[in-house]
């Protein structure tokens, strides 16, 4: 096969595609009642929200567990709004879109709370910190000289010279 293509012409063309204008019918008003909106007083899936009722609550709610919030009248007071709002759409509580939202400004208000992080080795005891293993290591490798010579070296080759 030379040539893969196929072009048409009189001779090969098919004989059963008829070229008729085919006239659109209007939609039944069984299909047209699928896709329209409710009428009103119908059932619905889903009553309708009353957000002003919905952001009086949650304004409750902080108020009662955030202290900076206090203060506020309206929910539309606080930080950013308008991202509080999204995060409550995506289904976040009241208390989880609000520390979201206001996180770094919290951490102002937030008491230091590190206290139970704390050494286990006291300040002033750290000692020279060589081992006695390290040391008798040192005095295998440099006979020739004290204790005190190995300690002073090894301060200096470790950076922690006083």
């Amino acid at each position: 096969m030379e040539n893969d293509t196929l072009t048409l012409t009189e001779d090969n063309a098919p004989n059963d595609i008829e070229e008729t204008e085919r006239e659109v019918e209007p939609p039944s008003e069984e299909s047209a009642s699928e896709f329209s909106p409710p009428e009103e007083g119908a059932s619905e899936e889903f009553p309708p929200l009353d957000y002003e009722k919905m952001a009086q609550e949650d304004l409750k709610t902080l108020k009662a567990k955030f202290p900076p919030c206090r203060q506020m009248t309206h929910i539309g007071e606080l930080q950013n709004p308008l991202r509080y709002a999204a995060l409550r759409d995506l289904g976040l509580s009241p208390e989880e879109a609000y520390l979201a939202t206001n996180y770094p400004r919290l951490a102002a208000f937030t008491k230091d709370n590190r206290g139970h992080l704390s050494s286990a080795v006291p300040k002033g005891a750290a000692g020279d910190g060589m081992s006695a293993a390290d040391l008798s290591m040192a005095r295998d490798l440099f006979g020739d000289l004290s204790d005190s010579e190995l300690v002073s070296l090894y301060r200096r080759a470790t950076g922690r010279g006083r």
